[in-house]
């Protein structure tokens, strides 16, 4: 990704095509679509088009990311998820009505649950709660959004 944002840096295509050598390009968007068809996108930007004080890319380990992506799919399966689901709000959604209020109780339901049960092949993977809480929230956050949907 880093030799790719800087070639695009430097030979931008549009500037190219318009004729403007001295542009530099802006970088590139990335899409990635996990197993469980969750889209994520996101953007790398070379050091002459960067807003920030960054002064140099860093290179992501594909292996750790893969490692991580890995326990996250293990880790939140639909049991799982309906479990959190019904710890939230009850079998029968007794305890109360299913409302988007309530999606971090769901999510911190579900990270207990992993941290608890889990935390073994966590450690084994080389993997903390906190490397992988934000992939489990997004996972989560996707699952009970659709659940809410079919229940509108």
């Amino acid at each position: 990704m880093v030799d790719m944002t800087i070639d695009v840096e430097d030979n931008s295509g549009i500037a190219k095509a318009f004729d403007v050598p001295e542009n530099v390009g802006e970088g590139l968007v990335w899409t990635f679509i996990d197993v469980n068809g969750n889209l994520q996108r996101w953007k790398t930007k070379g050091e002459k088009h960067s807003a920030s004080k960054v002064k140099k890319l860093h290179v992501v380990d594909s292996a750790a990311e893969q490692i991580k992506i890995d326990f996250v799919n293990y880790c939140t399966p639909a049991w799982r998820l309906e479990q959190a689901w019904q710890t939230v709000f009850g079998i029968e959604n007794e305890i109360q009505e299913p409302d988007v209020k309530f999606t971090g109780d769901f999510i911190r339901a579900v990270i207990n649950d992993v941290i608890k049960e889990e935390s073994d092949v966590m450690q084994e993977k080389g993997l903390d709660p906190k490397s992988v809480n934000y992939q489990i929230s997004f996972v989560c956050r996707r699952w009970f959004m659709d659940e809410l949907d079919k229940l509108a």
